[in-house]
């Protein structure tokens, strides 16, 4: 949890069957939910640099938080760089990718949108 913005990250599980299984996410900032799903990658370069990628495949978010896109993603991508490369690992030289494989989705308030649904067409 971000204690300056009040913003917290949640692993919420797996898309069930097939191989290439992606992960989804909740984010919570000012009461709000975002959720994902997304594939991550981590390889070491020819450089011998760590390179993380996060395919972002879905994501779906309150229409309130429309006017912060630009915010949420920062934060989002900041949470994600904080809670999930080890202590050991950011001291290395690192590449932080993140791709986006569609627009975030803003639904109306009150639209009960659960981890199923940012998980369909992913």
């Amino acid at each position: 949890m971000d204690s300056r913005s009040r913003a917290q990250c949640f692993f919420s599980g797996y898309r069930g069957g097939g191989v290439e299984i992606p992960s989804c996410y909740a984010f919570v900032w000012n009461n709000n939910v975002v959720l994902f799903s997304l594939f991550k990658d981590r390889i070491t370069n020819k450089n011998g640099e760590l390179e993380w990628t996060w395919k972002i495949l879905k994501f779906l978010a309150p229409k309130c938080l429309a006017l912060h896109d630009k915010e949420v993603i920062s934060m989002i991508k900041e949470a994600f760089i904080d809670t999930m490369i080890l202590p050991e690992e950011k001291k290395r030289r690192s590449k932080y990718i993140f791709k986006f494989k569609k627009q975030p989705e803003y639904v109306l308030e009150g639209d009960n949108y659960k981890t199923r649904d940012v998980l369909r067409e992913a």
